[in-house]
């Protein structure tokens, strides 16, 4: 509330921004998967008891926006001069935490709804560790213009 909601807007606009400056396409996706998107993440069968279920629908409400941003491609073949694909968006996430036993004293504080601004690059599979170094080098720049400590 008050300055603490605006901190955290400013915090988010900030990400934001910067991944748009590093080339990534803004999404706005929806907070809610059906049960194919989540198998082909890999999301399921995996982490089944961490999924909100709505009854009666083929719908569960999204854990990352990594599974709707992916999903986003489902069923397509991409042409290698495509690629590589830079996306990113900001959503509300839904977990149940289910068998987070234990998380909670090892300095992550575990909650049933978060805000996150999710990385997804589609490259071709040899340039993947190329790619993921680039996503961890993202987080650290942002980390280090806002002087926060961290550890990788």
């Amino acid at each position: 509330m008050g300055d603490g909601a605006k901190l955290l807007w400013a915090l988010f606009h900030f990400a934001w921004d910067f991944l748009l400056e590093k080339g990534f396409v803004p999404f706005f996706t929806p907070v809610l998967a059906k049960t194919r998107t989540l198998y082909g993440t890999g999301y399921l069968p995996f982490f089944s008891e961490e999924i909100y279920k709505i009854e009666g629908q083929d719908l569960s409400l999204i854990g990352t926006s990594e599974q709707t941003l992916v999903g986003y491609r489902s069923g397509q073949i991409l042409k290698e001069e495509e690629l590589p694909l830079l996306y990113t968006a900001f959503t509300p996430c839904f977990r149940t935490e289910a068998g987070a036993h234990g998380k909670e004293t090892r300095g992550i504080f575990r909650v049933h709804q978060f805000h996150k601004i999710e990385q997804i690059v589609f490259s071709r599979g040899e340039e993947s560790p190329r790619w993921h170094e680039f996503c961890q080098e993202n987080e650290e720049e942002m980390l280090k213009r806002l002087n926060l400590p961290y550890r990788v």
